[in-house]
């Protein structure tokens, strides 16, 4: 199953700056500082659940979903 996280915060090692500004822009709130400084790692619904995704599509639908997209692009 997916995860989602900043590993490098887990494992210990400084986030970049670079990465992290991004990170600010992206992610807001209570999610920022979850994923920033304590590591938070979620799981698809509750990275949906907190921003951080726009949506949750299973394992087999992903590839005909991308193409209904580009379709319709």
């Amino acid at each position: 199953p997916s995860k989602i996280a900043l590993s490098e915060v887990n494992v210990g090692i400084h986030f970049p700056l670079g990465p992290l500004l991004v990170v600010g822009d992206a992610v807001a709130g209570a999610a920022r500082r979850d994923l920033a400084l304590f590591g938070k790692v979620y799981d698809p619904p509750a990275a949906l659940a907190a921003g951080l995704l726009d949506e949750v599509v299973a394992p087999d639908a992903v590839l005909d979903r991308r193409a209904n997209e580009v379709v319709a692009w």
